[in-house]
């Protein structure tokens, strides 16, 4: 049976409207008060005839947006009709035909966007989304990836050619493994890499329910064991639910499954030096197991050996001695010997920390460790053990500074420490309470030094000049090459757009006494913003980051000339 277009089926029944109104005009009726109620009366049973056709014959669907506006349309249609059938004599017959249907056609183009008139198939398309729970707890089902790989299967089994499956797992997370594809193509060997620690389901749906086409039926086929550990998937589903999209749930029974984990370790958080440490570790396990044990101090392995533990959870009792003042992390890892017991190796280590008390420790940072030799004394003889060192031998991480009770900063520039260790700079003084001592320098404080900084905001000072007038005034001219080569990337973000934050920066520590000017410069000088006093530094910032990527080389004789 062929399909006919709503569209033409309406048109047709405007022509035919068109046509028994010339009839009528013809037969001397047109001017009789009957004519318009018999018109309107004829309209719904029209309209209900060709709704019924356009579904009998699997044609587009018909849909008024806006269903009050039809009576509205209806009579003015009907109105437009009659006046039409009133048109003078002296117009011929070609011309009275084409002024009728023309604006019988603008009039029904007119009523039909009033009414929000929609034409659309219904759905014929089934997207088959398979939601996989790869979380950790799946470890614990027999067979789970060969479950999956069924399960894809039986769903494509009953697909047609224009349907489509898509995968999604979910763990912690939810990641697309496998985009909507048809039937047809074969299935992708790629697997997204997610986080296994903990069960999202509501994720998993919500991740299924944005890779749904828009122009397609859905269902989503959930297979896990139903652990959910965060997340909210009542509501989850109640969005599928909102959305038409039904949930088929095929549950995984969790098995037995042999395994060895550490439960915790447990340390006493603060010992002496020299002071026994009692580690407890607390292990869990499906049957007794002999364990190989591995206890680390800061990274460095410090024992190893053999020992047995109790089916169910158990404690062993480890002792070290606490050496070194400071913050110390053990971490413990036991392996099973026989592999049969221990399916999921995964969860077989623990941390605990401890800090250490002793004699004092500080730390002296100088751009050169000979500066330091008066500040090493003074603390020597106030009972503190004092390590100094260089630019290129500051701790990188928090746990590096935890090992001092003092830090004790000299002449030392900002631009030699990375971002990374300011903040752990910062968080040492802040969060482990630890001691600061800024000396300063030549190069350490004041304008460019540590302004703007982690260390700035934990010191009780400003290292700005707040007095202007007590200081000369300045004048700076920034040139930028914004060359063709300008414009590639880096980390993200093009080496034009690095060196305008370079120039904005450099803008902020200026005063309202000094002077700026910034030159974007390729094979010509273009001033963004030309030498004045700085007053507005946030209009100055947005001019300079504004600039884009010019063209040509670079002309460094020309900036350094306009600049002088």
């Amino acid at each position: 049976m062929s399909r006919v277009p709503a569209s033409f089926v309406l048109a047709l029944g405007v022509l035919g409207l068109l046509a028994w109104s010339r009839w009528a005009y013809r037969a001397g009726v047109a001017r009789r008060p009957l004519l318009l109620l018999t018109m309107l009366a004829g309209v719904w049973p029209a309209a209900l005839v060709l709704i019924e056709w356009a579904r009998l014959y699997d044609t587009p669907r018909i849909r008024f947006g806006r269903p009050n506006w039809t009576v509205p349309a209806a009579l003015a249609i009907g109105f437009l009709v009659s006046r039409l059938l009133r048109l003078p004599a002296r117009l011929g017959d070609t011309r009275r035909v084409l002024l009728e249907v023309t604006t019988a056609f603008a009039a029904c183009l007119s009523a039909y966007a009033a009414t929000g008139l929609e034409l659309g198939h219904a759905l014929d398309r089934l997207t088959v989304v398979v939601a996989l729970d790869r979380s950790r707890s799946i470890d614990l089902v027999p067979r789970a990836t060969s479950r999956f790989e069924t399960e894809q299967k039986l769903a494509e089994t009953g697909m047609r050619e224009d349907d489509q499956i898509a995968v999604v797992a979910f763990g912690a997370g939810a990641a697309v493994e496998e985009p909507p594809r048809p039937r047809s193509q074969l299935p992708s060997a790629q697997r997204v890499e997610i986080a296994r620690d903990g069960t999202d389901i509501a994720a998993g749906i919500r991740q299924s329910l944005a890779e749904i086409p828009p122009d397609s039926a859905a269902r989503i086929v959930l297979l896990t064991d139903g652990v959910a550990t965060r997340g909210d998937t009542t509501q989850a589903a109640l969005a599928a639910t909102a959305l038409g999209v039904p949930i088929d749930v095929i549950p995984l029974d969790q098995g037995q499954l042999t395994d060895v984990r550490v439960v915790s370790v447990r340390v006493a958080p603060r010992a002496a030096e020299g002071e026994a440490l009692d580690l407890r570790v607390v292990t869990q396990s499906s049957d007794a197991a002999e364990v190989t044990l591995r206890v680390y101090r800061d990274g460095e392995l410090v024992r190893s050996g053999p020992t047995r533990i109790a089916r169910g959870e158990d404690v062993v009792f480890l002792r070290e001695t606490a050496t070194e003042p400071g913050l110390h992390r053990y971490d413990v890892e036991l392996s099973a010997l026989n592999a049969a017991q221990d399916r999921a190796p995964d969860d077989n280590a623990g941390s605990g920390f401890v800090r250490v008390r002793g004699s004092s420790s500080a730390l002296a940072i100088e751009s050169d460790p000979a500066l330091s030799i008066a500040m090493r004394r003074a603390l020597e003889s106030a009972a503190f053990r004092v390590d100094a060192v260089g630019p290129s031998a500051i701790p990188t991480d928090l746990a590096g500074f935890a090992r001092y009770d003092l830090i004790v900063l000299g002449d030392v520039s900002a631009s030699d420490l990375a971002p990374a260790q300011l903040d752990a700079l910062k968080s040492y003084v802040r969060d482990l309470g630890g001691g600061l001592l800024l000396m300063g320098g030549d190069h350490a404080l004041g304008p460019g030094g540590y302004a703007r900084t982690p260390i700035e905001d934990i010191s009780p000072v400003s290292f700005d000049l707040k007095q202007d007038q007590r200081r000369g005034s300045l004048a700076e001219v920034i040139a930028v090459d914004y060359s063709g080569s300008m414009a590639m990337t880096t980390n993200g973000k093009t080496k034009l757009e690095l060196a305008n934050e370079a120039a904005v920066r450099s803008a902020e520590l200026l005063g309202s006494g000094d002077r700026l000017g910034v030159m974007h410069v390729d094979t010509a000088v273009a001033w963004t913003v030309p030498l004045a006093g700085v007053a507005d530094k946030a209009d100055i910032a947005a001019r300079i980051r504004r600039v884009g990527p010019g063209g040509g080389g670079i002309f460094v004789d020309l900036a350094l000339a306009a600049g002088y």
